[in-house]
């Protein structure tokens, strides 16, 4: 084994594992801004009918909204596959399902 290879191994011993990747979950200090963010006209756009009252929304049955609010909030893109991971988990599966299961 090369002395460069003695010594990364070595480095990467001294620094331990990669950090795992951070995600946005109901515990997270930002996760209010999240949720304000990605109900409003930047993300799924919950609306009340003015005629009838019903109450609207649009969504693309993905997380296409909750991708680009995270990532404007400054969120690394592994750390917003990992999120999308717990949503999934959590029953969400898309992004009016991570308002309506995750929120209430």
């Amino acid at each position: 084994m090369s002395s460069y290879l003695r010594h990364r191994a070595h480095q990467r011993k001294e620094e331990g594992p990669p950090a795992p990747a951070a995600m946005m979950t109901p515990e997270d200090p930002k996760w209010d801004e999240f949720v304000k963010r990605l109900e409003g006209p930047e993300g799924v756009n919950f609306r009340r009918d003015p005629e009838g009252g019903e109450v609207t929304w649009d969504c693309y049955h993905n997380f296409r909204n909750s991708a680009a609010v995270l990532a404007s909030m400054g969120i690394p893109a592994e750390d917003i596959e990992a999120t999308f991971e717990f949503f999934v988990r959590e029953g969400a599966y898309c992004d009016c399902e991570v308002l309506l299961n995750l929120t209430v």
